[in-house]
């Protein structure tokens, strides 16, 4: 597997003024975890975005067109995939991700 490009990743977050907060695997979280966005194995320029399900809908469609405009300015596209939520199961520490459709 070759690497991801987070370089490209952190630069399209930092046209919004939003910072990555952690990159684990194929996923990007961004700070207050409005959305994170998953690298596209398959096509090296696309970017999967997630929004939280806290989320409005207004500021999530506000956030995709930002990230569209940052990503096409830079060869990149971002698909929109759906939410996810951050779940702490029972007596454990560690979060999981769920994604939902």
């Amino acid at each position: 597997m070759s690497l991801r490009p987070l370089g490209l990743a952190t630069e399209i977050i930092d046209d919004l003024k939003l910072e990555v907060t952690y990159a684990y695997e194929d996923l990007v979280f961004v700070e207050h975890n409005t959305f994170l966005l998953q690298f596209d194995d398959a096509q090296k320029k696309n970017f999967r975005i997630y929004f939280n399900v806290e989320c409005e809908a207004g500021t999530a469609a506000r956030l995709e067109q930002a990230l569209s405009a940052a990503a096409k300015a830079r060869e990149c596209s971002i698909e929109n995939c759906g939410r996810f939520e951050l779940v702490v199961p029972e007596g454990g520490s560690e979060f999981q991700v769920r994604f939902l459709e």
